[in-house]
């Protein structure tokens, strides 16, 4: 789980410093930059994944494209750095390793921290060569005290032209670790080539009587990333046939457009998972049934059929929008697995106030029972009201103000602002910020005040 995230120089924010809950919602204005903190953690997810390890920095790859280094940059100025600095409680079964980790990793009894972990990279442009790792370090919290850093010394850096073969680093590590080093000082230099903006070069550690293998640490970070799911504002417009492609896919897209695929494969593989999407669709007052036909012997076309009332259905794209919109959402978070960080962006869109309340109750329900964590960006006063209300019953293990993080994002003229907006437990809140909603309170008022005035001139005889 993300318990903490500190951006620095990104798009609109010069500097975000914020805690995570198991459900954190983002609320502001259009161009506040609440999308601008899930890329974030989308940029280091396309670049922890890119089979090509010499890109440090990823800025067009398949989750988002940030342009170039001068379009992401604060201010538009290249001699500006960037930052990023994540927190989270590491997660370990057996994780997907990466090959690079997998051969230093693997055959290892590791000691490896089980409480909080820091990563923070910075990455700075250097002229006609683009952006490099300029400082790449994990540290372990609380508890275990171990530290790593690379901290590339620029004298050195532009020594060697061909920069993306060697450079110069100086590695530090804490004294009471220094064996790692092989009787090394506890800093030392080492040229090497950094790959990504994650992976520490081989270092010369001992394998006999150390707790410690470094390459724990990036293997981690590769599990974090992978642990990402992501679900985006516009979702794919809904079909009138489905190909069963005969698997279930391990991501539904980050247009959704692969939820009806996965729904399809369930049929068969995880009866279970559809029985769940339809109680749901049935909760959120969106359908009595949601079913999915074969119309060919060899049943390799799909219609999804939505019955809204009576005994009458009808094809998914015949039926109200927001259905096919909302499907995705669903899909993803009661298929995710157990544990995922999931990204969503308007989860609300095209549904009715009764059914964005609802998704409150998706939310914590899948946090409670599957152990996900959620990172949305929304703008639904309902949503908010209905976990405002959860927080008061006190019947819910997740609603609570320690999980339930809520932030207004607002712009200025110096950058974005986050404000934290604070939810006690009576599900009060104290100091709603300036146009959280709207001035929907001004608006009551003056309504108020014309229904008043126009009744008096009606009892004047002046209308």
């Amino acid at each position: 789980m993300l318990t903490h995230i500190r951006i620095e120089n990104f798009k609109v924010w010069p500097v975000l410093d914020m805690p995570l809950g198991s459900i954190t919602l983002l609320f502001g204005t259009n161009s506040s930059g609440k999308s601008s903190v899930l890329q974030s953690l989308l940029l280091l997810k396309q670049t922890a994944q890119d089979y090509d390890r010499s890109l440090r920095i990823n800025l067009g790859g398949p989750y988002v494209d940030l342009g170039s280094y001068r379009d992401l940059i604060f201010g538009h100025d290249v001699g500006k750095d960037l930052r990023i600095r994540l927190e989270w409680t590491p997660i370990r079964p057996e994780a997907k390793e990466i090959p690079e980790i997998r051969k230093t990793v693997r055959g290892k009894k590791i000691k490896a921290p089980t409480t909080q972990l820091r990563y923070d990279v910075t990455w700075h442009h250097f002229d006609e060569f683009g952006p490099d790792v300029e400082r790449l370090s994990y540290e372990a919290l609380r508890d275990e005290d171990f530290q790593a850093s690379l901290e590339p010394r620029r004298p050195h850096f532009f020594l060697d032209l061909n920069r993306e073969s060697t450079s110069r680093y100086r590695i530090t590590a804490p004294e009471k670790v220094k064996d790692l080093l092989k009787g090394h000082p506890s800093s030392i230099q080492t040229e090497t080539v950094i790959e990504s903006c994650f992976l520490f070069p081989p270092l010369p550690y001992q394998s006999q009587g150390v707790d410690y293998d470094p390459s724990i640490f990036p293997a981690d970070f590769a599990a974090l990333m992978q642990n990402i799911r992501y679900l985006g504002p516009l979702r794919e417009y809904p079909l009138r046939n489905y190909l069963a492609r005969g698997m279930m896919p391990e991501e539904i897209g980050f247009r959704g457009e692969r939820a009806i695929e996965l729904l399809v494969a369930a049929t068969t593989r995880n009866p279970q998972l559809l029985r769940n999407v339809r109680e749901w669709l049935t909760k959120l007052q969106l359908a009595e049934n949601f079913t999915l036909k074969a119309i060919d012997e060899r049943r390799t076309q799909y219609e999804a059929r939505v019955q809204i009332a009576g005994d009458h259905d009808a094809s998914l794209l015949d039926v109200g929008f927001g259905i096919s919109q909302v499907l995705p959402v669903i899909a993803l978070l009661l298929n995710a697995p157990e544990g995922a960080i999931v990204l969503l962006e308007q989860p609300e869109l095209h549904l009715h106030p009764s059914a964005q309340a609802g998704l409150a109750d998706l939310f914590l329900e899948v946090a409670e029972t599957r152990g996900l964590q959620l990172i949305v960006e929304s703008h639904s006063e309902y949503l908010l009201t209905r976990l405002q209300r959860r927080i008061a019953e006190a019947e819910h293990p997740k609603a609570t103000p320690e999980h339930v993080k809520l932030y207004f994002c607002r712009p200025s003229s110096d950058g974005s602002q986050l404000e934290a907006v604070h939810a006690d437990k009576y599900g009060q809140i104290h100091n709603w910020p300036d146009g959280f909603f709207g001035d929907v309170r001004g608006d009551l008022s003056a309504l108020t005040d014309a229904a008043l005035h126009r009744r008096m001139k009606e009892l004047e005889g002046q209308e």
